[in-house]
């Protein structure tokens, strides 16, 4: 219904959604330069938000950008019982 009403060419909410796709806002530029940072410390992050705010988005477009020759990374993504509590994602890159 909304791809016809707006004339997408694709369904605009889905969870397999090409990195390259992605409309980076103030607060996706604010969490790549994060990762970034994180990966020039070569640290540890703790990232948490609300369902639906482009977390795993994110990182998806942050780990196709690593190479797999210099990096690994690892994360876990903690569900909590209740859904008003903010997921957890931890992402070591080493």
């Amino acid at each position: 219904m909304i791809k016809l009403f707006y004339n997408f060419k694709t369904d605009p909410f889905q969870k397999d959604i090409k990195v390259e796709n992605i409309f980076l806002s103030a607060a996706g530029r604010e969490l790549s330069q994060r990762l970034e940072y994180m990966k020039q410390k070569r640290g540890l992050m703790v990232l948490t938000g609300i369902p639906g705010t482009g977390k795993t988005l994110h990182l998806r477009r942050f780990v196709q950008q690593l190479n797999p020759n210099h990096y690994s990374y690892t994360h876990t993504i903690i569900y909590p019982s209740q859904p008003s509590i903010p997921w957890i994602f931890i992402a070591n890159c080493r």
